[in-house]
């Protein structure tokens, strides 16, 4: 985020965004209510816990209005689209989890995001962005988790080094021999951070 910032900074960018404010989840107080709302939108839809965190957080903060960059290919588009066309939802609907946010860039998708850098001249300060939940030590996207695997599947493949793309499918081709879920589940959960490691 500090790269980003120095970036805009040079392009006579100064003050387009302010310092972040870091905040620790585990001194976040989460409501029952809350938990209950990620759960049963966890049963309809495939969203991670940073969800539950952010409405929480938005909450606590008393923000109406807090934008939340998902966007057309994202595992949250849908609920997300279920709020923002909704002009009243039932407080008991698990998409209330999502009413104090906004989502400015809801009908993009990431290709698009990327042209529209382009034609604008800031391609390299996008590219500064991560995405990676579990970087090699050399600091470079894993290949292996979600978000990896989602840029490759959202046309953004380029963003992975070769390495990253070469531990993949080497990976994936042995244990696509291994019979049974369970024991091909097992292999990739002791694989993955090894081959993580090897980055």
């Amino acid at each position: 985020m500090e790269m980003i910032r120095n970036a805009i900074a040079r392009q006579d960018g100064s003050g387009l965004l302010l310092d972040t404010h870091a905040f620790d989840t585990a001194r976040l107080p989460v409501r029952e209510i809350t938990r209950e709302m990620h759960r049963a939108l966890t049963e309809r839809y495939n969203i991670g816990i940073q969800y539950l965190w952010i409405a929480e957080y938005a909450h606590h903060q008393q923000i109406d209005s807090l934008d939340l960059c998902i966007h057309i290919d994202d595992k949250a588009y849908l609920p997300a689209t279920v709020v923002r066309a909704a002009s009243n939802i039932d407080n008991d609907a698990p998409e209330m989890l999502f009413k104090r946010l906004s989502f400015p860039i809801l009908d993009l998708s990431k290709p698009e995001m990327n042209a529209a850098a382009r034609k604008h001249g800031f391609t390299d300060i996008l590219n500064y962005s991560w995405f990676c939940h579990n970087p090699t030590r050399s600091g470079r996207p894993c290949g292996f988790c979600g978000p990896c695997r989602w840029t490759a599947e959202e046309g953004l493949g380029w963003r992975l080094p070769l390495s990253s793309k070469m531990r993949r499918a080497l990976v994936d081709r042995i244990i696509r021999k291994v019979p049974g879920f369970r024991l091909r589940r097992l292999i990739r959960e002791r694989t993955d951070p090894l081959m993580r490691q090897l980055g």
